[in-house]
């Protein structure tokens, strides 16, 4: 079983601090998380887009269009909201968007071995972490900050912790950065596949998630 940790949100609204000028200094951001993604590893991907568009408007999501469980996971919300389907890109379109100024973003890994493309990372000057799974081998190349919380019940937590803090006062005025029902029903997804339906890894700061995506509908 994973180990308990105490943890507040403070670090959550120190790392949103941290990433906001990195992603309005960018000239485009790549999200990406891990091979065969799940519920969290999509929903902190979608998560994160509607964060950073509230600071830059070039940013995709890096997976793999012909997964199964990608397209299970993104049915409902490319349906509902068809700006998505140009959104997620495969591995061979992001390598293709590289610059020298772009920005990745991984969620939910930290092994890069296992990222949906590691000749992205490879290939991409700066890069930042957000995850909850333990590290368990030091990186070849350090990232810009690595934000992993092994003590929390999902990476779609962790996410929405951050949306929190820029949804409360140090987002821009446009407010771009506020969920829909249907980014915040798959992010909600994800926090219930990885916890169990609530019944593991979970305390008080997973139910205070779940309400705030609970209230974004």
């Amino acid at each position: 079983t994973k180990t308990e940790f105490t943890r507040t949100k403070i670090q959550s609204r120190v790392t949103a601090a941290a990433l906001i000028p990195l992603l309005g200094s960018a000239g485009n951001v790549l999200i990406m998380g891990h091979k065969n993604p799940d519920f969290d590893c999509v929903g902190s991907c979608v998560g994160l887009y509607r964060l950073a568009r509230a600071y830059n408007g070039n940013i995709k999501i890096v997976t793999d269009l012909q997964n199964r469980n990608f397209r299970t996971c993104t049915e409902a919300l490319i349906e509902e909201q068809p700006e998505y389907a140009d959104i997620f890109v495969s591995a061979t379109a992001g390598q293709d968007l590289i610059r020298s100024d772009t920005l990745l973003i991984i969620a939910d890994v930290n092994n890069l071995k296992i990222v949906e493309s590691p000749e992205i990372v490879a290939n991409t000057e700066k890069y930042v972490i957000i995850d909850h799974h333990r590290k368990t081998e030091d990186f070849e190349r350090d990232p810009v900050f690595a934000y992993i919380e092994p003590g929390t019940s999902s990476c779609c937590e962790l996410v929405t912790e951050m949306l929190e803090t820029v949804s409360t006062g140090s987002g821009p005025s446009d407010d771009q950065s506020r969920l829909t029902k249907h980014e915040a029903t798959v992010m909600l997804a994800g926090i219930m596949l990885d916890t169990g339906n609530f019944t593991r890894s979970t305390n008080s700061e997973t139910f205070s998630a779940a309400v705030y995506l609970r209230d974004a509908g």
